[in-house]
């Protein structure tokens, strides 16, 4: 699957970062959210060979990508988590129930 124009601009300019990545529809909804310790690689990726017919399903209605840098994975997953949470995207499989992600933290 090729990169839409309307979205070719976007993962372009994506930067190789850790971070969090949201893909919108036309109407600015909340399609998918996604980690990655490389945005630009992670969100290239979808458009390569997409895992299933839900993610192609998804990309077809993409219309946007906005991203978060952060500073490391474990703040992308974390981040990834609340959004999951707060924004409910439709193709998103893990975190929809209300069971939370438990975490040790050790100091």
């Amino acid at each position: 699957m090729r990169i839409p124009e309307h979205l070719a601009a976007t993962v372009t300019l994506l930067p190789d970062a850790a971070g969090v990545y949201v893909f919108r529809d036309a109407s600015g909804e909340a399609l998918y959210v996604g980690k990655a310790v490389s945005l630009k690689k992670r969100v290239r990726s979808h458009f390569q060979k997409p895992a299933d017919e839900r993610i192609r399903l998804m990309l077809t209605k993409a219309q946007t990508i906005e991203h978060y840098v952060v500073a490391d994975e474990n703040e992308a997953l974390v981040l990834e988590y609340n959004l999951i949470k707060s924004l409910k995207p439709r193709y998103n499989v893990q975190y929809r129930d209300d069971k939370s992600y438990p975490f040790l933290a050790v100091t």
